[in-house]
């Protein structure tokens, strides 16, 4: 399983709209809004059933925060990013 986290919702919004600008897809920003926390309330349920957990944030650049293999931690640095789910088990 391989997740991309951004710190809110609103950084979301502006993310779609500029690649929507360049002609990618749109998508609604109450439907964002919508499933921004939901997404990451769901993350820790996902995990739990994912083998291999790669789970990335991009707000300001793409960086590895936390990786599980076969149950095995090999990285969780997901103190320093509070906006993602914390709840993760390897």
């Amino acid at each position: 399983m391989i997740c991309i986290a951004l710190a809110s919702d609103e950084l979301a919004v502006k993310r779609v709209l500029a690649r929507f600008r360049k002609g990618g897809y749109g998508i609604p920003e109450i439907t964002i809004k919508k499933q921004y926390p939901q997404s990451n309330q769901n993350l820790a349920a996902v995990a739990a059933k994912a083998d291999n957990i790669f789970i990335f944030d991009n707000t300001n650049r793409f960086v590895l925060v936390y990786v599980s293999k076969q149950g095995q931690v090999i990285k969780n640095t997901l103190r320093q990013f509070p906006w993602i789910n914390q709840g993760i088990q390897a």
